[in-house]
């Protein structure tokens, strides 16, 4: 057993890996004796906490390993729920190897969430250029996430991230509850033809796609994101309504979905043994607006 789960640590989550938790998280059986995954990730408690905040009976009893999980990545308190009996009296494990779930409720606190994160990397050693890098994804990503939350009860979405320093791995999350992609882009009337012809979560991915191209949403949150992990070989899944997106080591992949996703579900995941460096990124397009070369070069 523990070279299978030294395994799972190694290789990164697959679309069926994730595929499959969906069709799960959705499903009552997951409460009841439910299978869970044989290694849990952050990407498994950012849908479930989706998941509980749209059905809350649907999930009251998860498996016991998943339980424990949800304990760690403060699942509970990020829906503003009393935890089972069972953990209540149980001291919350903090290891540093976990950044426990967010929830995103105001975006004037994003630069303190992405803190949040940032600390969860610095024990790791990691150069300068590449802890930038991670600060500017995570700030675009969750501005996105604010931009297309229309929501109303103060949960636009969570984050969380976990790393496995011996594995040299890392994942961060973000999971909003907004508008799907398709819905959002289909604002923008110039986007029709494509819209009709590609598929959406990757179209969010090209510089300058945006449902709001004149108000200030240049779409460069996910640009940068897809620039970066392809940078690196990293993974990046881009999941929204029946539609999903994934690169991995600079391969692309697209695909309708059988089960659809309400908002967007990001999952990034690489090695974190290679650097990133967000200036060769932006080089590669015109600055975002208000940013100065000398910006990048600080």
């Amino acid at each position: 057993m523990i070279a299978i789960l030294s395994c799972s640590v190694m290789r990164h989550s697959t679309p069926k890996d994730i595929e499959s938790w969906l069709a799960a998280v959705q499903s009552p059986a997951l409460g009841g004796g439910g299978r869970e995954p044989l290694f849990l990730k952050p990407f498994h408690l950012a849908t479930l906490a989706l998941a509980m905040r749209r059905h809350p009976v649907r999930c009251t009893e998860l498996p016991p390993k998943l339980r424990r999980y949800a304990h760690t990545m403060r699942l509970w308190d990020t829906l503003d729920r009393p935890a089972p009996p069972l953990f209540r009296a149980v001291r919350r494990h903090t290891a540093s190897t976990h950044a426990p779930l967010e929830r995103l409720r105001d975006e004037r606190r994003i630069d303190d969430t992405t803190d949040n994160l940032l600390r969860l990397f610095k024990p790791l050693r990691l150069n300068q250029a590449t802890m930038n890098a991670l600060q500017t994804m995570l700030f675009e990503l969750m501005g996105n996430c604010f931009a297309h939350a229309g929501v109303q009860d103060g949960m636009a979405g969570v984050v969380c991230a976990q790393v496995w320093p011996k594995g040299r791995r890392a994942q961060i999350t973000l999971a909003d509850a907004g508008v799907d992609i398709r819905a959002s882009l289909a604002k923008n009337t110039a986007l029709s033809s494509r819209l009709a012809a590609e598929n959406s979560c990757e179209l969010a991915t090209f510089y300058g796609v945006s449902s709001k191209p004149k108000a200030g949403h240049s779409g460069y949150g996910l640009t940068v994101a897809r620039k970066l992990l392809e940078q690196i070989g990293g993974t990046l899944y881009i999941r929204s309504g029946k539609e999903a997106f994934f690169t991995a080591s600079n391969i692309q992949h697209y695909f309708p979905t059988a089960v659809s996703f309400d908002g967007c579900l990001l999952v990034i995941e690489w090695d974190l043994d290679r650097p990133m460096d967000v200036v060769a990124v932006y080089e590669e397009f015109p600055l975002p607006e208000g940013v100065t070369e000398d910006d990048l070069y600080m």
